[in-house]
């Protein structure tokens, strides 16, 4: 239910490299599935061919006689057709070999899918945690201030001790060093 969680999970699954190999690997392993499935069906080739062929006038011939030139055509039709009998298994095999190989890439990109938006929800939250702990800082220190100001004005009045004051001191002092050391992160 956070918008800005859900707009950097949109963004990361669209930019990603891997998430766009990972697709281009799921539709590869499809397609080899469907090219392994072709291997059940009849194979029918059909290439037909057409050549227009002129021969020469007078070829050299030992015979004197007079032969024109001729045009003639040339026609091909030529038709394979071939079957393999799946006797061992073989086709179909090779078939289920290939369909599971795309399941498992199917499954391998959802995978990926949850890897990458669990880890953009890890260093949201994690960002988030951090941030919600440098205000707390922010106002311990403010607090530790006030708190120092009024232990000084109660010195000064002689209501407390010198070791009073050291002590607001040193706990103004820790909370910047954690403000500090938590900014580093």
């Amino acid at each position: 239910q956070d918008d800005e969680l859900n707009q950097l999970q949109a963004r990361a699954l669209t930019a990603s490299p891997t998430v766009q190999a990972a697709v281009a690997r799921v539709e590869q392993a499809r397609a080899n599935a469907r090219a392994s499935a072709t291997a059940f069906f009849p194979d029918i080739r059909f290439n037909p061919a057409f050549e227009r062929k002129q021969s020469a006038a007078n070829p050299p011939s030992p015979i004197p006689v007079v032969i024109p030139a001729s045009t003639f055509d040339s026609f091909s039709v030529p038709l394979d057709l071939s079957y393999e009998i799946d006797l061992w298994g073989k086709v179909r095999r090779t078939f289920e070999s290939s369909r599971a190989t795309a399941v498992a890439s199917v499954a391998d990109y959802n995978n990926l899918l949850l890897t990458l938006t669990a880890d953009v929800a890890v260093q949201h939250f994690t960002l988030r945690a951090l941030d919600t702990e440098l205000a707390v800082l922010r106002r311990t220190i403010e607090l530790r201030e006030t708190w120092l100001e009024l232990m000084e004005q109660r010195f000064k009045a002689g209501t407390i001790s010198e070791t009073d004051i050291s002590r607001a001191r040193t706990e103004l002092s820790n909370a910047r060093a954690d403000f500090a050391g938590a900014k580093r992160m």
